[in-house]
């Protein structure tokens, strides 16, 4: 069992008593935990995917991470994932959809510099689930060399990459990848990705064995006690199942994550960014309406997926139109993302866990 109470404590942890300790009913699991494989849980919120499953979010005994609980299959999460895609697109304009692919471009550019100032000049890239492809076009206008390979199961993703930004593809999950036959990377890339997963430590173990020796592994991931916090909330305010359309099913403790990461990384960056939710809004610490989520109405897949028509026009945006960048813009990039304020990602406080890991030699 994870020695949790060990976790380090700063001015705003010990302030509100932070991260809460998050209390459920002792059960146990449908499905075994992703990360220890432990049947001992704690129910701490219920939720309705979509109209397709109706699921637990539960919190493990042993290694205190959290999942959905039984967890979605593999159909499920295709249709939720397809659309919470569409209904995301078909809402955002013209305008707000470049303006999303600039701000990854620019924090692209931005993790590159990090990466220069660190002396780290990888020439492969594995990205994993690399959306629309501009955060790695960001690498590339820092390091104009390096080879992108992207992963992903969508054929239609895959495509967009391969035509948009002339990436190489692989269609495979991702916890089947592995050396043999994915290859090996400099540098593995994976943002807001991992919490879509059900067996995360199996992915790790993955990105380890296609890792050059001392390659470097980046992620970006929710902070499961904020990520899963309007679901909780709305649990001790009503009881009624909260509405899920994004398919989160893995909620990371991240001073859990670390102790179960060491056999495998070196850790050059371990911090958490984004700390307006928890300071502004009480994200994580307030149990009010303000921060629980919807209740749910078990929205309809088949009625989302059938506006998928209306996204040809989103299509139509450029690498060119995204990619026009004044002089001097690796140093704005690297002043707007990487000087902001974080905490030490241990601690549990804040929006989104930023990490930079180095291979070990096991």
């Amino acid at each position: 069992m994870i020695e949790l109470h060990q976790r380090p404590q700063n001015w705003l942890t010990k302030l509100w008593n932070l991260p809460r300790v998050l209390e459920g009913t002792r059960v146990q699991r449908h499905d075994p935990c992703g990360f220890c494989q432990s049947r001992d849980a704690e129910t701490l919120a219920a939720v309705d995917y979509w109209d397709l499953s109706e699921n637990k979010i539960v919190k493990c005994l042993n290694c205190g991470q959290m999942q959905l609980d039984p967890m979605l299959t593999r159909e499920q999460m295709e249709l939720g994932c397809k659309a919470w895609y569409i209904d995301q697109q078909i809402h955002t304009d013209i305008h707000g959809q470049k303006k999303g692919f600039k701000g990854a471009f620019r924090r692209g550019v931005a993790f590159a510099v990090l990466l220069k100032k660190k002396k780290i000049f990888p020439r492969t890239m594995l990205e994993l689930g690399a959306g629309d492809g501009y955060f790695a076009r960001g690498l590339q206008y820092v390091f104009p060399q390096l080879k992108v390979t992207c992963v992903d199961i969508v054929p239609e993703v895959m495509d967009y990459l391969e035509n948009h930004h002339g990436f190489s593809t692989i269609r495979a999950e991702l916890e089947s990848l592995n050396a043999q036959e994915h290859g090996t990377y400099d540098l593995v890339v994976a943002r807001d990705v991992l919490e879509h997963t059900s067996q995360p430590m199996t992915v790790f173990k993955n990105i380890h064995q296609v890792l050059n020796s001392d390659g470097y592994f980046h992620m970006v991931s929710p902070n499961g006690f904020e990520d899963m916090w309007g679901f909780y909330a709305r649990n001790q305010l009503s009881k009624k199942p909260a509405e899920l359309l994004i398919n989160h099913v893995s909620y990371f403790d991240p001073y859990s994550l670390k102790l179960l990461l060491k056999p495998y990384f070196d850790f050059e960056t371990w911090c958490i960014q984004d700390l307006k939710g928890v300071l502004k809004r009480g994200v994580g610490r307030a149990v009010i309406a303000e921060v629980a989520c919807a209740p749910s109405i078990k929205r309809s897949v088949q009625k989302t997926l059938e506006q998928e028509t209306q996204l040809n026009q989103l299509l139509s945006i450029t690498p060119e139109e995204v990619l026009k960048t004044p002089s001097g813009y690796a140093m704005w990039a690297d002043f707007k993302e990487n000087k902001r304020l974080t905490l030490n990602a241990d601690t549990g406080v804040g929006r989104n866990i930023f990490a930079l890991l180095r291979r070990t030699h096991q």
